[in-house]
């Protein structure tokens, strides 16, 4: 019952790669989860947070193995997953490309979960609590991932109301945290991204919050590239997008603008 509840936070997924290989992750015939190669770890850490993200500890399995094991015991769950990415697929109108980063194609939607899950690699236990800010940086791949949410909450206060919006289908502008001075560190690892080998990607959605009661999803924008700067605390950025967003989200993001 726990298992199919969940099924609800994965209505948006809309890439083919992404929905095989859930379904090769929960096949009950297929290999040992202890055995799955690099990226079927991944889409396995990207499953098993969907369902299991921010959930109380007591529902927890022990590992991802553990937890890969216990979903092929259902497979109602593997059976209804599979009609609702068929039906996500179909009804999607963005064509996901690779993007270079990680396992992650721009222009799909991704939960939280999914993007922590392509991004990190820690014990389950230690990936359960999903980050809250608007930027997490993940040491391992020289990697920041801004998290924009257009259309902010009735009632946000000004320190996190921070103005982000599309200039351009491929310029947008963007601030950082009300923290953020030039001297930071991370206003530095911003600012000169491209000379340190870093890089940087973007993940935005309109409302926090979608139809079904659940958080919304993000369309992954893939990599963007350093343009111009002003001001500090906040530094407000403009940045250039390796691939055009897709209309609906330049028009949805303008409303804001």
């Amino acid at each position: 019952e726990f298992l199919l509840k969940r099924l609800r936070t994965m209505l948006h997924i809309n890439d083919r790669a992404r929905a095989e290989n859930y379904l090769r992750v929960l096949d009950p015939v297929g290999p040992d989860p202890d055995s799955f190669d690099e990226e079927l770890r991944s889409y396995a850490r990207m499953l098993v947070l969907s369902f299991w993200a921010n959930q109380p500890q007591n529902l927890l399995p022990a590992g991802f193995a553990d937890a890969v094991n216990l979903l092929r015991g259902f497979p109602a769950v593997r059976e209804e997953l599979r009609q609702i990415m068929e039906y996500g697929i179909s009804a999607s109108r963005v064509i996901p490309q690779a993007s270079g980063v990680s396992i992650l194609q721009s222009h799909a939607d991704y939960s939280l979960a999914e993007l922590i899950g392509a991004l990190e690699d820690k014990p389950l236990k230690d990936m359960i609590s999903l980050p809250r800010e608007g930027v997490r940086y993940i040491e391992k791949l020289r990697t920041d991932l801004f998290l924009v949410t257009f259309k902010k909450r009735a009632g946000t206060s000004a320190a996190t109301d921070y103005r982000d919006y599309p200039i351009s289908p491929e310029l947008l502008h963007w601030e950082s945290q009300n923290r953020t001075t030039l001297a930071s560190p991370s206003g530095q690892r911003y600012i000169h991204h491209k000379e340190r080998g870093n890089s940087i990607v973007m993940a935005t959605r309109f409302h926090s919050d979608n139809e079904v009661g659940t958080a919304a999803a993000y369309a992954f924008l893939g990599k963007i590239d350093y343009v111009s700067h002003r001001g500090e605390k906040p530094i407000q950025f403009e940045w250039a997008l390796h691939r055009p967003m897709p209309k609906k989200v330049f028009v949805d993001g303008r409303t804001v603008a």
